[in-house]
């Protein structure tokens, strides 16, 4: 009697408890599976949205660089051109020191005669 019990019970395991539990097996396999293509999915978008980005801002950076490169081209222009007035200004100063000075010494001794 002892001996059918367990067999009853062994046939019950076999017949619905193993299935189940396959079933169950199979259904976790299929969702894992499931989720490992999610998180692929989502891995690779990210990576290629990381990528986007960083070519943008590299792009972006040598947009900017070229831009600060106009500008420095043109401050170095502007600092050339302004050191060429100062010297001309200068020039201009002592060809009129040159000019004025004897007139006005002339001027003050005839004032003083």
């Amino acid at each position: 009697r002892h001996q059918s019990k367990l067999e009853e019970t062994d046939a019950k395991i076999n017949n619905k408890l193993e299935p189940a539990l396959e079933s169950q097996f199979s259904e976790l396999c299929a969702l894992k599976t499931l989720h490992q293509d999610g998180f692929d999915k989502v891995d690779a978008k990210l990576n290629e949205s990381v990528t986007q980005v960083n070519e943008k801002l590299l792009n972006l950076s040598a947009s900017h660089q070229e831009d600060l490169n106009k500008v420095g081209k043109k401050l170095d222009e502007h600092s050339g051109s302004l050191r060429d007035t100062a010297a001309r200004l200068d020039d201009t100063s002592k060809k009129v020191s040159e000019t004025l000075e004897p007139t006005l010494q002339r001027y003050h001794m005839e004032l003083q005669e």
